[in-house]
């Protein structure tokens, strides 16, 4: 892949003609912009120095963003790993700030000030705050221009033998909808109910997860199912979409195993650059994650949590520049902390398998909402997720019953949109069953607006009921959420 730009530049040094060298290597780093949000990396340089080298000042251009005016600030962070987390508590992952300017709208940045830089690999960010104004698909860019040496020597990105870095251009756009609709759907199921997914559909959702990639133990990137099955369902998925402008999203299943491979720097890497070469090979617009989840234990999670973080890092690099969004499915049982939330382009909420009773309430919802919140997710970020299925409500929780939304019409067809229980009859077992019926869809669609976080997600849409059934619980979210510029 080339979407890293290597920038080798020469420092003609001020005083005695002496000449000395570092490298520079700079790369696009966000997969979408949020209009409103502050502190969004747009540019990351890797500046590896000598002992006691320093730059004093930094110039930039916003390259081809579509109103430089949408950028009304910029700065510069630097960060001592290839993981931008200004939030975070750990501070051997903080980004921090060491210069800003506010002249972006002027199509042109420069920073002045002194960073000194550690021998080895130094890591700065270019970042920018994004106007509540921008509008949807607008482009945002920056590029380096130069950097000055404590010498006043300059150093002017060069090519790397395939592009120069002023010809380089992020796809990365301010985010189009006003709202995200995110489901996820398993490609083993395009066999069962094959009429299930069609052009309508995409012409309401935003995002839709192919829930298919997983890992081995060595950290390669494979599949859950098949690789043919993987196939047959993105064929479909894009002659589905045609000319919408939803989004196609790897989705990838981890599990306990994957903490040995985040724990593993040579595996994670391994899987970061196996899953980027399947989404930008395959044409897809991001990857999801869903680890379910790091170690319960207190210090053995924080651990996985920093391995993780890791792991995002090197999957933004390997995806730079292309416009590729990075997200997660997370449980508030064990949140996950911020230099992992800063790295993500969205996080979803599995408000879900609460046991024991009733597996996903209203009040779950508004429960999961505020606890994302009080971490620090920006609202922007936040999103909401949605059961189309059924969990027992008796304790302990049979998890070998859950039933789908069509299994569910299927035993129970004179269900009204306000039912929200059933009796789930197989052979000798009876049981009361939970569920979200198409008012309380509504009910959590309506409150994910009124609270105005990121959207909402659907776990798993291939369960419902086609959308030409009055039924539907998809014909239910899309009356109050769907695919909506703003």
């Amino acid at each position: 892949m080339k979407n890293a730009i290597s920038c080798l530049g020469t420092l003609a040094a001020a005083l005695g003609g002496a000449a000395s060298a570092f490298t520079v290597e700079a790369l696009p780093t966000q997969g979408v912009f949020y209009a409103g949000l502050n502190a969004q990396p747009c540019v990351r340089l890797k500046v590896s120095a000598a002992a006691g080298e320093s730059i004093t000042s930094l110039s930039f251009s916003t390259g081809k963003t579509t109103k430089p005016a949408d950028i009304t600030k910029a700065a510069i962070y630097t960060s001592p790993t290839a993981a931008f987390s200004p939030n975070t508590d750990n501070t051997a992952l903080k980004a921090t700030q060491q210069l800003s300017c506010a002249t972006a709208a002027t199509g042109k940045m420069v920073f002045t000030g002194n960073i000194a830089l550690s021998e080895g690999d130094n890591y700065l960010w270019l970042v920018y705050d994004i106007a509540s104004s921008a509008k949807g698909n607008n482009k945002i860019q920056g590029q380096c221009l130069a950097l000055t040496d404590g010498n006043g020597g300059i150093v002017t990105p060069t090519a790397d033998g395939t592009k120069s870095l002023k010809g380089v251009a992020s796809k990365a756009c301010v985010y189009p909808f006003r709202y995200r609709v995110v489901p996820y759907y398993r490609p083993l199921w395009l066999d069962w109910n094959p009429n299930q997914l069609n052009a309508t559909h995409f012409k309401n959702l935003t995002d839709i997860v192919l829930f298919e990639l997983a890992a081995s133990s060595d950290g390669t990137a494979t599949y859950q199912y098949s690789r043919a099955n993987y196939e047959k369902a993105l064929a479909k998925f894009k002659t589905d979409r045609g000319k919408s402008a939803s989004h196609i999203i790897a989705g990838f299943k981890g599990g306990a195993s994957l903490e040995n491979v985040m724990a593993d720097e040579t595996k994670r890497n391994k899987l970061a650059d196996g899953l980027a070469d399947i989404v930008i090979n395959d044409g897809l617009d991001g990857i999801d994650i869903d680890w379910e989840y790091p170690s319960s234990g207190s210090i053995a999670a924080a651990t996985d949590w920093v391995n993780f973080a890791a792991f995002l890092g090197r999957l933004r690099e390997k995806l730079a520049g292309t416009g590729a969004s990075i997200s997660m499915a997370y449980d508030t049982f064990c949140f996950p902390p911020k230099h992992v939330v800063d790295q993500m382009d969205w996080i979803s909420s599995m408000t879900y398998d609460r046991n024991p009773g009733q597996h996903s309430t209203k009040q779950h919802a508004i429960d999961d909402v505020s606890a994302a919140l009080n971490n620090g997710v920006p609202r922007v970020k936040m999103v909401l997720g949605l059961p189309f299925y059924s969990c027992n409500v008796e304790s302990p929780r049979d998890w070998d019953t859950q039933c789908g939304y069509t299994g569910i019409l299927n035993q129970c067809p004179g269900l009204t949109a306000a039912t929200n229980t059933f009796t789930y009859r197989n052979g000798s077992k009876v049981q009361t069953h939970f569920f979200n019926g198409a008012n309380l869809i509504k009910d959590k669609c309506k409150y994910a607006v009124q609270q105005k976080i990121g959207g909402v997600m659907v776990w798993a849409y291939d369960t419902d009921v086609p959308l030409t059934n009055s039924k539907s619980l998809s014909k239910a979210l899309y009356s109050v959420i769907k695919q909506t510029k703003r």
